[in-house]
């Protein structure tokens, strides 16, 4: 079968982003393994604060850049290699600003707000990392708006070897003199890895001409307009992230834990539960940076039968790999947690979710698909509620004896379902989608097949890895069957 533009991007995406998640997770087993609970619960506490200036001084670039240089190549209106200096210019400037905030607050939110002093070393080392993002995203924009993934798949695959690389060998040499240095290593790998994505993209640049487009005017106006709503839209994502460790702790020492308690199963949470919960979740991140450009361009040219098209094909292909990996977590949930990180925490909890995790990734790509529709407001109305509901919930589900100290976790489940019925009602009504039942039939065959395929190989007692393949060979044949119809 002779594959579309979309098809083979999608699958350079995936394979890619498949590889880097293999190579990240691999990374990431041996440094949870390496540090310990003690260490990842350093980094687990820390990482939220860091991650909120990232987002604000990055300032949305990748997606924006996208999405404007593949409107721009279809109307001629603005320039490619302008909006592109334009946006590391903005990012540039951004950054400078959140460098300045964040040396001048780090010490007042380790010691006074997460409790722990030891936290400030790994946070001052993260500093180097805030300019870096933005540069990175903007070029991998580029990239992704002329539709080059290849070139853009290259880039953050070399980014996540050089992370991985440097992230064990600072590890190595960390864990001589204590865990603070080891935890503060991994930021530093962070900086590496970007600034090799970064290289590997302007080595590129140079090879291949910038498309530009002579006499046009407006590109830096257009480029704050639809950064700032989508940053507006992050920075109230990376807030509620910042806030969580901060109302979490608050919430259960209100309710007498101990300080100790609370770090650890929040550590637990994060570390564990959540990451297992999450581990195909390249898959929709990846469909969404293939589709947003062909989304856009549609949209745009007001080709309304291909924007159908798209958004049919990023529903299934988003929900057929979840519902696999969530049974498989459902049936696996001990096997896998300890294959992964060699423990059984947070094994039980995962599975007690599992499959209520699926709007966690529909969540994802309706999001992905509106910001490509150029609907920012909502995105952020959406993110504002959303983000608002789940604090709001970590600091009343406590109360509640079934969920108790878990409710940083439920939050996370409750606030999905809530926004993915929101989001998807709103994609029907703008584009007058219809669900496909047909799809939904296949979805629910998926579902029961996998189930009781686990179940029938249990009963013969085959290992759980050689059943995981077994049932994901039969579900990649049957969905290469869908594939040769019209989705």
């Amino acid at each position: 079968m002779k594959l579309n533009k979309l098809l083979k991007n999608t699958l350079i995406i995936i394979i890619t982003s498949f590889i880097v998640k293999i190579i990240g997770m691999v990374g990431k087993i041996v440094t949870t393994r390496t540090l310990g609970f003690e260490g990842m619960s350093k980094y687990a506490l820390s990482y939220p604060t860091l991650l909120l200036f990232i987002n604000i001084a990055g300032f949305s670039m990748n997606n924006t850049i996208s999405k404007l240089i593949s409107e721009a190549l279809a109307t001629k209106q603005y320039s490619p290699k302008i909006i592109l200096k334009k946006g590391i210019k903005t990012s540039l400037i951004v950054s400078i600003i959140c460098i300045l905030i964040y040396l001048l607050s780090i010490k007042t939110i380790s010691t006074h707000l997460l409790k722990d002093n030891d936290l400030f070393y790994p946070l001052f080392m993260g500093v180097f990392l805030i300019p870096l993002v933005g540069i990175s995203d903007a070029l991998r924009g580029y990239f992704n708006g002329i539709k080059d993934v290849k070139t853009a798949s290259t880039s953050l695959l070399l980014e996540q070897i050089f992370r991985t690389s440097f992230s064990l060998l600072g590890i190595l040499i960390g864990l001589k003199y204590n865990i603070i240095v080891a935890t503060s290593f991994l930021y530093i790998a962070l900086s590496i890895g970007e600034l090799a994505s970064i290289t590997y993209c302007l080595i590129n640049l140079k090879i291949k001409k910038i498309i530009h487009y002579p006499n046009t005017i407006g590109e830096q106006k257009i480029i704050t307009k639809t950064a700032g709503f989508l940053t507006l839209s992050k920075m109230v994502g990376s807030i509620s992230y910042f806030l969580e460790p901060i109302l979490y702790t608050f919430i259960l020492t209100y309710l007498n834990y101990q300080t100790e308690t609370i770090h650890n199963i929040y550590t637990m949470i994060d570390v564990y539960t959540i990451p297992l919960l999450t581990i195909i979740s390249f898959i929709p991140f990846s469909l969404s940076t293939a589709i947003i450009p062909h989304i856009s361009e549609s949209y745009a040219n007001k080709e309304a039968k291909k924007l159908i098209n798209y958004l049919k094909k990023a529903y299934f292909s988003t929900l057929f790999p979840a519902t696999i990996c969530l049974i498989t977590i459902f049936i696996y949930h001990d096997e896998l947690m300890m294959l992964l990180f060699k423990t059984t925490i947070g094994a039980e909890l995962a599975k007690n979710v599992a499959i209520l995790f699926i709007f966690y990734y529909l969540q994802v790509i309706n999001t992905s698909i509106l910001q490509a529709m150029g609907e920012v407001k909502i995105i952020l109305y959406n993110s504002i509620f959303n983000n608002i509901l789940r604090l709001i919930l970590i600091l009343v589900l406590p109360f509640f004896p079934i969920i108790n100290c878990y409710s940083i976790l439920y939050s996370v489940i409750f606030s999905s379902i809530i926004s993915s019925i929101i989001l998807t009602t709103i994609i029907i009504n703008k584009t007058k989608l219809t669900i496909s039942y047909y799809k939904l039939f296949i979805i629910t065959v998926i579902f029961i097949f996998t189930y009781f395929s686990y179940l029938l190989l249990n009963y013969l007692n085959i290992n759980y890895l050689i059943s995981i393949i077994i049932v994901i060979i039969l579900n990649i044949l049957f969905f290469t069957l869908i594939l040769r119809k019209k989705l």
